[in-house]
């Protein structure tokens, strides 16, 4: 039996007592896997990557990577969370808006955290920043501005920066929904390429089309919980659970998209 590449258990999360966005979620993922969470807006999506990117602080629960302890609640009352900042270098994560910093040049922002975080020397962290940017076709904006670059070009930089970083997982946030539909395809475009790579995956995107193409496993989260957890021919084309056909018929017709 392999040892899961990410664990989440009983995973709670609430900005208020009225206000409960995780409520003991628990789900296991497989090195490999591309797991695309879908579910209706406040649902609990984008928290859970932000909490396994320990980026929020979880009330409950406890993540591990490769079966060691990574996030917990500290056992001091009031404490910030435990992260263990050696694992969290396993995790990258790509936001919705692209978070590149404007002062600094494209090249400059992919090589800002190996340098900064790894210790890597700067010239070996460009060599490998332009091979990066030559496999992506950017090779010409290296020494660009993020304010000239296009939507898209600027969401495949913000990949690139942390694919650099060699995380054993990535976290796709949303990542082309603030994206024009022409620029769309070219991001969709390089994460099907690390989905070829067998690149694990979480992904939380409102875009069927794509969760059908790259995902290995679908979860469908509503009011905190895991509804329901299958391939995506299942949960897709014949979904168990009520709550889930009745998000997918609201969003497309489910017929369409098998």
């Amino acid at each position: 039996m392999h040892t899961p590449v990410l664990s989440v258990r009983n995973l709670r999360k609430q900005y208020s007592p009225t206000v409960k966005v995780l409520s003991g979620l628990s789900f296991d993922m497989k090195a490999g896997e591309r797991i695309v969470v879908i579910g209706p807006s406040g649902g609990g999506k984008s928290t859970l990557l932000r909490c396994v990117m320990g980026l929020e602080k979880i009330d409950a629960g406890i993540i591990e990577i490769e079966g060691q302890r990574y996030i917990e609640v500290n056992a001091v009352h009031g404490k910030e969370n435990y992260i263990d900042k050696r694992l969290r270098e396993n995790v990258g994560m790509v936001f919705q808006h692209y978070t590149l910093f404007p002062h600094l040049s494209v090249i400059g922002n992919l090589i800002l955290s190996p340098v900064k975080v790894r210790g890597e020397s700067r010239s070996k962290a460009t060599e490998r920043a332009m091979k990066m940017l030559t496999l992506l076709g950017l090779s010409e904006k290296a020494h660009a501005s993020p304010a000239m670059l296009s939507g898209g070009q600027k969401q495949r930089v913000a990949i690139a920066r942390a694919l650099l970083l060699d995380p054993k997982m990535m976290l796709f946030d949303e990542v082309t929904s603030a994206l024009d539909p022409e620029l769309v395809v070219e991001v969709e475009n390089l994460m099907l390429d690390l989905a070829s790579q067998n690149m694990s995956m979480i992904l939380v995107t409102h875009d069927m089309w794509f969760a059908k193409r790259i995902a290995t496993r679908v979860i469908f989260c509503a009011d905190g919980v895991i509804v329901e957890d299958g391939s995506p021919e299942q949960v897709f084309e014949n979904p168990s659970n009520q709550r889930t056909r009745e998000f997918l018929k609201k969003i497309m017709h489910v017929e369409k998209i098998a």
